[in-house]
C-alpha cells in the first residue's frame, strides 16, 4: 500500500477584520498510482479507477459562505475508470458498456491530452447552503478533477 503524503495548508480567518466566511486552501500530491484514490472515490461517486499514473496534483482555492473558486492542476496518464452500480447486497457491479464508452469517447486518458493540450480546472463552485464547509471543499475539488479529465 502506498502512503499518500499530501502537502496542504489553509487560512480560515473568522474575526471582525475579515469578510465573514472567507477562507483559502491549497494542497499538492506527488507521483502515485491513481488507484490509491479508490477507497475515497468508490463510496462517494460509484466509480473506481482501473488504471492511471498520477504525476502530480495541485490546487489553490479561495472561498467564502457563497462558494469556492481557484485553479486545480492534475497531471496524469493511462487513466481509465469503471463506473459502478449503487450498493446492492453489499456489492457494486461494473457498468461495462457505459465504462467503455466513457473511457473511449468522454474522458481524457492523459493530461496533457493526445493533442498536447494541458487542461487546468478553473473551479467556480457555488455552495449549497445545506452542505458543510468540508463537503463544499470536496465538491469544489471534484469540479476541478472533472474539468481536467474532460467530464
Amino acid at each position: 500500500m502506498t502512503t499518500l503524503e499530501p502537502k496542504s495548508g489553509g487560512q480560515y480567518p473568522r474575526n471582525g477584520v475579515n469578510i465573514p466566511g472567507i477562507c483559502s486552501y491549497k494542497g499538492s500530491f506527488a507521483a502515485m498510482r491513481a488507484t490509491e484514490f479508490n477507497q475515497i472515490l468508490t463510496p462517494l461517486l460509484n466509480m473506481k479507477i482501473s488504471s492511471g499514473n498520477i504525476r502530480s496534483i495541485s490546487f489553490d482555492m479561495k472561498g467564502n459562505d457563497s462558494g469556492n473558486w481557484g485553479d486545480f492542476r492534475f497531471d496524469y496518464d493511462d487513466f481509465k475508470i469503471e463506473l459502478l452500480s449503487g450498493l446492492s447486497g453489499g456489492k457494486r457491479k461494473k457498468k461495462g458498456i457505459v465504462s467503455f464508452f466513457v473511457n473511449t469517447f468522454v474522458i481524457n486518458d492523459s493530461n496533457p491530452d493526445a493533442n498536447g493540450i494541458y487542461h487546468v480546472g478553473k473551479v467556480n463552485y457555488k455552495r449549497v447552503p445545506e452542505y458543510s464547509h468540508f463537503k463544499s471543499i470536496w465538491k469544489s475539488l471534484q469540479e476541478g478533477i472533472q474539468q481536467c479529465v474532460g467530464m
